[in-house]
Formats: C-alpha cells, sequence, structure tokens
C-alpha cells in the first residue's frame, strides 16, 4: 500500500474542499490527528471506516484514493444539472400542491442544513 499517495490523495479531497484538517475531520467525525496522520503517511495503514467516510464525504471512489486510478468522483452531473433535472422530473410528474409541499420540504432540508454548518463552524 503506497501510503504516501494516498495520504496525497486525502489532501488533495480535502483541499477541494477548502477545509482545513480540523474541519475536515469534525466534518466526517473522526480525530483531527486521524487526518493529519494520513495525510502524511505516519500510519501503517489507512482504517477501512476513514476511507469510506472520507469518500463518501467527497463523492469519491474508494479505489482511486487507495490506487490513483480510474474516476476519482461517483458524480458525473454537476450539482446544477443534477438539480436541473430533478426539478425537470418534479415539475413533469406532479400537481402544483404537490410541488409546493416538496419546496417547504426543501426548504426545510435546507434550514436544517445551515444550521448543522453554522453548529460545526461554532465548534471550530
Amino acid at each position: 500500500m503506497d501510503l504516501k499517495n494516498i495520504g496525497l490523495r486525502f489532501k488533495q479531497l480535502r483541499e477541494e474542499k477548502n477545509m482545513k484538517q480540523k474541519e475536515f475531520a469534525l466534518a466526517i467525525g473522526v480525530a483531527p490527528n486521524d487526518i493529519s496522520r494520513i495525510e502524511t503517511a505516519k500510519n501503517k495503514d489507512v482504517p477501512t471506516a476513514i476511507l469510506i467516510k472520507v469518500a463518501n464525504f467527497c463523492g469519491a471512489y474508494s479505489d482511486w484514493i487507495l490506487t490513483g486510478t480510474g474516476n476519482k468522483y461517483r458524480r458525473t452531473l454537476s450539482l446544477e444539472a443534477e438539480i436541473a433535472k430533478e426539478t425537470e422530473e418534479l415539475v413533469k410528474n406532479n400537481s402544483k400542491e404537490e410541488l409546493a409541499l416538496v419546496i417547504k420540504q426543501r426548504e426545510s432540508q435546507i434550514l436544517e442544513l445551515k444550521k448543522g454548518m453554522k453548529d460545526l463552524l461554532d465548534k471550530i
């Protein structure tokens, strides 16, 4: 296992999120020193649980993180394209009343996400 290059790929994913090690660690639910040790290749291996958390959080393939080969990201569409596609489907398949309910639900989800992000930032 090429721990140095795995560490560089961890760092690349974290930096693409514009996050410091501490922020990144808190976001995925691990200790900041876990991220530091992986990025600097000080661990003897990469814990599977951390690999999965990083891959899921970043939308990356764990194979890419481990080997550097294949596709990096699971998503092929941009977030904007995904939202546009989903919106088109919603409009096509739902009444105005149903769309209003979906909008209220999404607004609630956004508020919860904002609160969670604020709480996370307050911890830093």
